[in-house]
């Protein structure tokens, strides 16, 4: 539902209270997934939370995908969609630059998950931005926004 469960209440509850996070939305209903396959099936995959940043000294904007991983969740597509997250999707929106940086957490444990939310928001506010970001970001700044329209990842 619109609220969520417990987990990600309390996720939320950690989220408003970060002084990095200048935005975050419950991903429902927003047209945000990730394609991802499972046992040879394509999948699209929709993770709880989308954080948007504060901008940090750079001006690059960075993203935070948060999935919310209860123990009713089946672990075998749990875990294909969190490496497809993490380590295709990802790496690919970062390397084309366009969309600024994005990471990626699974929370598992709720009683880690305010540590675990903590310590990437750091990790993400520390993340130096590649070239392309970089270009992107100042092609955006001068109010050249042609190469930032979408492409195939």
């Amino acid at each position: 539902g619109p609220t969520g469960n417990s987990w990600e209440e309390s996720v939320a509850g950690t989220l408003e209270k970060h002084v990095d996070v200048h935005s975050y939305a419950k991903n429902d209903r927003l047209g945000f997934h990730i394609p991802y396959v499972h046992l040879g099936r394509s999948h699209n995959y929709i993770p709880d939370f989308l954080v948007r940043m504060t901008p940090q000294h750079d001006g690059v904007t960075r993203t935070l995908i948060i999935e919310v991983s209860g123990g009713q969740k089946s672990p075998g597509p749990t875990m294909a969609k969190a490496a497809t997250a993490e380590d295709q999707w990802c790496v690919a929106v970062n390397n084309h630059g366009g969309w600024g940086i994005w990471s990626y957490l699974q929370v598992d444990d709720i009683a880690k998950a305010s540590i675990e939310i903590n310590g990437a928001l750091t990790r993400l506010a520390n993340a130096q931005p590649n070239a392309k970001q970089e270009a992107a970001h100042a092609r955006h700044t001068s109010g050249d926004i042609s190469a930032l329209e979408p492409a195939a990842l």
